[in-house]
């Protein structure tokens, strides 16, 4: 049989059915038993789609939707929870977002079939239903259960069923509907998220954080794959191609929204707008404050911090001391070295720093070319400079980052200007797949706002300033982070 399309209309189906049933077409117990067939068949095909597109994580389906589905409710079954709003007029509640009508605090709850996370409605039949249970009124899904506001048992219309063992009445039960169903069954994560460490969220953003992390590891553009990870990390946008022209720069009630001539980006209230009507936008340019990253390849700090605490990963040096490199410029020493012939360069780059320096001027003498002669960019052959080709002062953070992170890039993060749907700070670790090894990230978190405990330890969140986390070459688990409570911390 060659089914119709759409699926839900009897009329082409009765008619392919023959003459014999299409001269009967008025009856209506047919009609309802080749519509319900129709629609069962309906649902067949859209979970064999939803298998199907599950092997492309591009088309992965997030959820799985069912049209209606009947499930049993005992009274053995039914559990307690805390409280929710009922509508009425007396003794009003409101919450100050979505909660508004009397707090109730006796509510009645079952636990749902595995996966199921929403529910449009609640018919007691599906044809001629005399109850019908709205979402959000009525009931509620959370965590699995459902959550109704009266007891279902005591509605008029609805049929309630002795539940007879051995002619003895243990329990009762009734039947319902469940219409426009939703199930997570984490296809996105079970499919692709599991092989590169990603939440299990079955989002639209955690979706594109999966195609980023993938397509970094097949394709080379080290920024692309970043902001496309950080769009993910901070549900905001970046210019998806170059000429993007800016349209419209406005709010909702639920977000800042962007909108170019070949896009609409949508990015947290909370945050701000860095372009305007009429720029014309570069690929992948940051379109708020929530989130930017930075090329150090030319050795100059796009924004000021106060401190850069560096770990001995960063310089290859077993530390004796902490090395915290400040932002302030400090006094350039140079003294000719008669033994080696070398100028030596010095200026105090932390507290008790004597170590740091033997290290250098043995390492001068093991490669055969001062620290000066880098500092004023001569090789190895030319004539050594003279003090005077030397800066009188400089800054200990920023000659760290000229010499020592040209291979790295800068990112920023402001934790108050996150989407509501922004994916857990930690997955700032899958952004080693971004890039070749030899790159490094440094990522400076602006936490202006306290954080979730899962996104970073409770304990340090309150004295938190500026945390900077990076990931290790071969760290593959959560990013180590150092809070410093005057500065940055580098891993």
């Amino acid at each position: 049989m060659t089914y119709p399309q759409p699926l839900d209309l009897p009329d082409d189906a009765i008619r392919a059915l023959g003459s014999f049933w299409s001269a009967r077409d008025r009856d209506p117990l047919l009609r309802n038993l080749i519509t319900a067939r129709l629609l069962q068949d309906r649902h067949a095909l859209g979970l064999l789609d939803d298998y199907r597109n599950s092997f492309s994580r591009q088309k992965c389906p997030l959820l799985q939707h069912h049209e209606s589905r009947l499930v049993r409710l005992r009274e053995s079954d039914r559990s307690s929870t805390d409280s929710m709003y009922r509508y009425g007029d007396l003794d009003l509640y409101y919450d100050g977002q979505t909660n508004y009508g009397q707090l109730n605090t006796e509510v009645f709850t079952w636990s749902l079939p595995p996966g199921m996370i929403d529910i449009a409605l609640i018919v007691d039949r599906l044809e001629v239903s005399t109850v019908t249970w709205t979402g959000g009124v009525d009931y509620r899904v959370e965590d699995g259960k459902l959550i109704f506001t009266n007891n279902p048992f005591n509605t008029p219309g609805v049929p309630v069923h002795d539940v007879l063992v051995d002619d003895v009445v243990v329990d009762r039960e009734i039947w319902v509907w469940l219409y426009g169903c939703s199930f997570d069954l984490n296809y996105l994560y079970n499919f692709y998220g599991f092989a590169v460490g990603l939440p299990t969220q079955s989002t639209e953003i955690a979706k594109r954080a999966v195609n980023s992390v993938y397509d970094a590891i097949t394709k080379t553009n080290v920024i692309t794959n970043t902001t496309r990870m950080l769009a993910s990390i901070t549900d905001t946008g970046f210019a998806e191609a170059d000429g993007e022209v800016v349209e419209h720069v406005f709010y909702d009630a639920d977000y800042l929204w962007v909108v170019t001539d070949k896009q609409s980006h949508r990015a947290s209230p909370n945050a701000t707008a860095v372009v305007a009507v009429g720029d014309v936008l570069k690929v992948n340019a940051p379109l708020t404050d929530a989130a930017a990253i930075y090329s150090l390849h030319r050795g100059v700090l796009p924004i000021e911090l106060p401190l850069l605490s560096v770990q001995e990963e960063w310089i290859g040096i077993e530390q004796e001391s902490p090395v915290n490199l400040s932002n302030t410029a400090v006094p350039v020493v140079c003294t000719a070295n008669g033994d080696t012939g070398f100028l030596e360069v010095r200026f105090d780059l932390c507290a008790n720093d004597g170590w740091i320096w033997d290290e250098i001027r043995q390492r001068e003498v093991d490669q055969g070319i001062s620290l000066a002669k880098v500092m004023t960019g001569r090789g190895p052959d030319d004539t050594e400079p003279v003090p005077a080709d030397l800066p009188a002062t400089i800054k200990p953070m920023e000659w760290f980052v000229r010499y020592f992170l040209r291979n790295a890039y800068l990112v920023v993060v402001r934790t108050s200007k996150r989407g509501r749907d922004a994916l857990p700070l930690s997955a700032l670790n899958r952004l080693r797949h971004a890039s070749a090894p030899h790159i490094w990230y440094v990522v400076v978190i602006i936490a202006d706002v306290d954080l979730p405990a899962f996104e970073l330890p409770p304990t340090e969140a309150d004295t938190l300033d500026i945390v900077v986390v990076t990931m290790d070459e071969y760290e593959l688990s959560q990013p180590v982070v150092t809070v410093e409570a005057t500065g940055v911390s580098c891993r």
